[in-house]
């Protein structure tokens, strides 16, 4: 931030509605957690199952990635975001992850 004052941070959550668990493994749908430093983020954005396992298919069949459900709700978030700012914006997302845990998620319905 002292280098990029401009820098702006995301956070990604799930959308989950009462106490319905979400199926973005790896996202935590608390505020808080222990490895967040929550004074740099700079606004949140909700990704819902549909959207996040929406990306994950589209990343699958048009990128060739296979990523999980929470790295694609980063993504969407990410592509949310990068529409809001224009096309001259850089946006940044880390997909630090495989999908392939995910796959007993898919049959879960």
């Amino acid at each position: 931030r002292t280098k990029f004052p401009a820098l702006r941070l995301v956070a990604v959550r799930p959308f989950a509605s009462g106490w319905r668990p979400h199926r973005q493994p790896g996202v935590l749908a608390q505020a808080q957690t222990p490895l967040l430093d929550s004074s740099l983020v700079s606004s949140t954005e909700v990704v819902d199952d549909a959207a996040a396992w929406k990306m994950r298919e589209r990343l699958g069949r048009e990128e060739g990635l296979l990523v999980s459900s929470g790295t694609a709700a980063g993504i969407e978030a990410a592509c949310r975001v990068a529409l809001e700012l224009g096309p001259m914006a850089r946006v940044c997302a880390i997909a630090a992850d495989t999908g392939e845990r995910s796959f007993s998620l898919a049959v879960q319905g």
